[in-house]
């Protein structure tokens, strides 16, 4: 099955040259995964937006099966995925169990870092708040 979809990834923070550093490597990587039959791709200049530097990659893509759309997106986490073609999907229930579970354990794995992150602020808090002897 031939799945083409319009994508878009964005990127923002700071300093300019993590981004510029990090939207190119985006780029190559969509360039170098196999699974991933690049058929256009834009990268935008990186500007400031808000006092935050911006870009993106708007891209479309071409997957031999949904279960490699699927893992693209938690691999990219792109802001946008539009489906070009096919106008319908079907999926083995497999394909999508291991999906599933590839998707729980990534949310897990961002858990436990933002629950590690909370802790460490908390602390920081605290050393901050405390009177200094």
């Amino acid at each position: 099955m031939k799945i083409v979809v319009r994508a878009l990834i964005e990127l923002a923070g700071f300093p300019k040259e993590n981004i510029e550093k990090g939207i190119k490597s985006i780029s190559d990587q969509l360039d170098k995964t196999s699974e991933i039959k690049v058929i256009s791709k834009e990268v935008a200049e990186v500007k400031e937006v808000k006092k935050i530097w911006a870009s993106f990659v708007e891209t479309e893509l071409e997957f031999t099966d949904l279960k490699e759309l699927l893992l693209f997106n938690i691999q990219f986490l792109p802001s946008s995925v539009e489906i070009l073609e096919p106008e319908k999907l079907t999926i083995d229930t497999n394909d999508f169990t291991d999906f599933m579970n590839t998707m729980q354990a990534k949310l897990h794995e961002y858990n436990a870092a933002l629950s590690k992150l909370i802790i460490k602020n908390k602390v920081l808090e605290k050393k901050v708040n405390s009177p200094s002897p």
